[in-house]
């Protein structure tokens, strides 16, 4: 099988600033010099966290400016792009949105979060409606099974996502917590645990109303739980080449999908 070139874009956002955040967005995957098979960025990632934001700055999907900008991205680079996540609005409700677009700039695939961080001070639930489907893409490049940050803690999510058919798990996350140590290791363990691999899109820098900064430490984990590519705290890209067949060889080797 051909090898994929994987992109985790790590950035911080301007609250409340979508223009200029998209616009950043697109530099710091100019700036990568790299021809991407996929791309993902994080939760959050036009917005910032904030109820306010939320609602001022949702998107319905049919008139989303959001999803316009990464279209023309995709296509321009030829590349499948998961696009974090944007506010979405339908009807009278708020759902917490990733979107994959396909090379040619369409919609290929949604999934509306389903774990909502509602702990420790976090109140999405409040404005937020929670998704009900589990969501695998069938791409291109394989079947991509779609996640979202606190998702990443319930690992029956993840389970689920091998069991239609995953081959790699994607997270776009605003993971923020004083123990980076456990976001690197549900990482890990949910690559490993899956024979997945697994690709993480993290905000970094202070977040507007949480205590504590953004965990940055995006990375691409194998299915054997080696991590192939990571960054720290800073602004910047995670890239790494995979080959799918690691997948089925780790899955004959090691049948995780009968436990």
């Amino acid at each position: 099988m051909a090898k994929i070139n994987i992109l985790s874009v790590q950035m911080h956002p301007v609250y409340g600033d979508k223009t200029h955040n998209l616009q950043k967005a697109k530099n710091l995957v100019e700036q990568a010099h790299i021809n991407p098979d996929l791309i993902v960025f994080p939760e959050f990632f036009t917005t910032g966290v904030g109820h306010d934001v939320f609602e001022q700055q949702a998107e319905e999907e049919q008139h989303s400016e959001t999803l316009k900008f990464f279209s023309n991205l995709a296509a321009r680079y030829n590349t499948h792009i998961v696009c974090g996540t944007i506010i979405e609005r339908d009807g009278d409700k708020l759902y917490n949105t990733s979107y994959m677009i396909d090379r040619q700039g369409r919609v290929e695939g949604k999934y509306r979060k389903i774990h909502l961080f509602n702990y420790m001070g976090g109140r999405e639930g409040e404005c937020i409606t929670p998704g009900e489907e589990v969501v695998v893409v069938n791409t291109d490049i394989g079947k991509i099974g779609m996640s979202v940050c606190f998702d990443i803690k319930f690992p029956l999510h993840s389970r689920e996502l091998m069991k239609k058919g995953a081959q790699i798990i994607v997270s776009p996350a605003a993971w923020a917590s004083p123990v980076v140590e456990e976001w690197k290791a549900l990482n890990i363990v949910r690559a490993s645990e899956n024979a997945v691999f697994f690709v993480s899109s993290d905000l970094c820098g202070d977040i507007p109303n949480c205590a504590v900064p953004a965990s940055g430490n995006s990375a691409v984990v194998n299915p054997y739980g080696v991590v192939l590519s990571t960054i720290d705290k800073e602004e910047g890209v995670v890239f790494a080449q995979i080959d799918l067949d690691e997948v089925e060889k780790i899955r004959k080797d090691f049948p995780v999908e009968i436990l």
